[in-house]
């Protein structure tokens, strides 16, 4: 089966395949493959249902099948639906003639991996959502709360408040320039975002600094390394070699501090170094990690050390996720109440100011 650069492109960009989809995929040829139908009958069991990208998926690799390929080389040309984990796990099963089994695992990974990724995203959109709901609120009294009371009290011309003024300036600077904020604001969020992707030096800054936030940092952190040993472990277990293993997992994570660390310990592998050595080293990743992985190398059972420092991290992860949520209740009822709070005394010593001017 051979491929050109635009059908490849068609392929993992312009007709993606659902994430609900590849979820079903794995489950159905586990259970398929699992109860003894052969690889080909059951893709082409398959194939009948399927609509869309995904039939044309299923028809290729059932082409590729047939011209005597294994099915592991339809991942070359479909790599946003079969990952480089996914790729290597299915490889070793069909080395080891395990592959119904591997299906399953892939299954179990990437319902897994879908959830855990879907509750750290929820947590991350907390904070933003946050502060465009408080935005939001700061909008609506400046351009509609306070401008009603603005004649009402310059009408009287009481000598106001030192608050009151201060309320009155802001309100009258965002009225008169509210468009150029929203202006400036959307395009300084498009040149962050397009900064973060396109400059790498910018996004490694980023990243690190992320790391060191309280709350939001040790989600990220926590999280990737739940993601990384989750990933050495499945591969780990399907045959594949530590240097392969560490290369295909590094290709996951996103945070290039830590991908840093990760790539620089494949290099420490091959001068000679262990694993555990650059880890406790690093200023990224913590000492229990290196250290478990410390006891995992020296039992011989680097895959168990994974399995469980993936369980331990993702239980981390869960506890820093409940602790964000926790605290951002208090704190946006602080910061709102404290904004409607000022604005609400502002005005009302204003009217009692023009009050006590008028003899009231």
């Amino acid at each position: 089966m051979q491929t050109k650069g635009w059908a490849h492109f068609y392929r993992n960009h312009v007709r993606s395949i659902p994430k609900k989809n590849k979820l079903n995929f794995f489950r159905q040829m586990g259970i398929l493959t699992g109860s003894g139908i052969p690889l080909l009958r059951a893709l082409m069991m398959l194939q009948k249902s399927s609509r869309g990208p995904m039939k044309s998926l299923l028809t290729d690799a059932i082409r590729s099948i047939e011209e005597g390929s294994d099915f592991s080389e339809i991942g070359k040309y479909y790599t946003s639906f079969f990952d480089k984990t996914t790729r290597a796990m299915i490889v070793a099963g069909e080395n080891s003639g395990t592959l119904p089994q591997v299906f399953k695992e892939v299954y179990t990974m990437l319902d897994k991996k879908e959830k855990f990724k879907r509750s750290i995203k929820g947590a991350m959109a907390m904070p933003i959502f946050s502060v465009i709901f408080a935005l939001g609120v700061v909008f609506f009294m400046a351009l509609k709360v306070i401008p009603s009371f603005t004649k009402f009290l310059s009408s009287v011309g009481a000598e106001l408040p030192g608050i009151t003024k201060s309320v009155l300036v802001f309100s009258d600077f965002m009225m008169a320039h509210w468009k150029d904020i929203l202006i400036y604001g959307f395009g300084f969020i498009a040149g962050f975002v397009v900064l973060y992707k396109m400059i790498k030096g910018f996004k490694y800054a980023m990243d690190y600094l992320f790391l060191q936030m309280p709350l939001v940092g040790p989600i990220i952190l926590y999280g990737t390394l739940a993601n990384f040993s989750g990933s050495m472990q499945k591969l780990f277990g399907s045959g594949v070699g530590l240097l392969d293993g560490l290369r295909i997992s590094n290709e996951g994570i996103n945070s290039l501090p830590i991908k840093r660390v990760i790539l620089q310990t494949q290099e420490s592998i091959i001068a000679g170094s262990s694993m555990y050595q650059h880890f406790e080293s690093s200023k990224v990743i913590p000492v229990i990690y290196a250290d478990l992985l410390y006891a995992g190398e020296e039992s011989g059972s680097i895959d168990e050390a994974f399995a469980q420092l993936a369980q331990i991290y993702e239980e981390e992860t869960d506890i820093k996720i409940a602790t964000l949520k926790g605290a951002i209740g208090p704190v946006m009822t602080l910061v709102i109440g404290g904004m409607v709070g000022y604005i609400a005394t502002a005005l009302i010593l204003g009217m009692v100011s023009m009050w006590s001017a008028t003899g009231g």
